[in-house]
């Protein structure tokens, strides 16, 4: 998406861009990294991708519902 993500022992640091870019993304099933990356969707330039979405259930069942009304 053009963001400088380093991974880091217990999470990651994030630095973003002016523009992103839609691509396919990979969510490794995790909830947060999933509704995290849909969020970067709604201002990515392009459809994005997201493998592996459906984890937001863990947490946020109607998280997709929720963001389409924004």
């Amino acid at each position: 998406m053009g963001a400088d993500i380093k991974e880091t022992s217990d999470g990651m640091i994030i630095k973003g861009n002016a523009v992103l870019h839609g691509t396919e993304v990979e969510s490794h099933n995790d909830h947060r990294v999933a509704m995290s990356l849909a969020i970067a969707a709604l201002k990515a330039d392009n459809k994005t991708i997201i493998n592996n979405s459906e984890s937001v259930t863990i947490s946020f069942p109607s998280f997709y519902d929720y963001i389409e009304k924004l």
